[in-house]
């Protein structure tokens, strides 16, 4: 696997974790009655929408560069740091390690819990700096979902 796939890999389960950031508030996933209803988006709160989910792949790619490199400052590489940690979340997974290196592994996950929390509201402070609620960030987040023409429109806004 090269590294920049590694990387990706990683950077998704870093960030699966923060799923209100990306407008996929678990709550509303279980209220689908919100979901069938059409909700009306205008150009402005999409360009808005467009204009926050740029900042954050941005974000997303420093956050990237600062834990492959913490990952390295501790002592392991990606490749083993993934298959260590996804070996202590499935109980059925044996991988063969030692007590330091499952040390470093708890620490660099306190390291990544500290990162997704200043990660997450660093996507709050930017949707609301860009006029946006949460709330209706993830609102206009649906509608896309919803929409083939929303989907469309932004993909445009996105490529700029």
């Amino acid at each position: 696997m090269k590294l920049r796939t590694q990387i990706t890999i990683l950077t998704v389960a870093i960030l699966t974790s923060l799923p209100s950031a990306f407008g996929q508030d678990k709550e509303v996933k279980m209220v689908p009655q919100q979901q069938e209803q059409a909700t009306d988006v205008s150009n402005q709160e999409l360009q808005q929408f467009a204009n926050v989910y740029k900042k954050v792949q941005t974000e997303n790619q420093k956050v990237q560069q600062k834990v492959v490199k913490m990952i390295g400052n501790e002592g392991l590489d990606v490749k083993r740091y993934q298959e260590l940690a996804q070996a202590s979340k499935n109980p059925k997974k044996e991988v063969d390690a030692s007590e330091e290196e499952q040390a470093k592994v708890n620490k660099i996950n306190k390291k990544i819990q500290t990162i997704q929390m200043k990660f997450q509201k660093r996507v709050g402070t930017m949707i609301k700096d860009e006029g946006l609620t949460q709330q209706r960030y993830q609102e206009v987040y649906q509608a896309i979902q919803a929409d083939a023409d929303l989907q469309k429109k932004f993909g445009e806004l996105v490529k700029g």
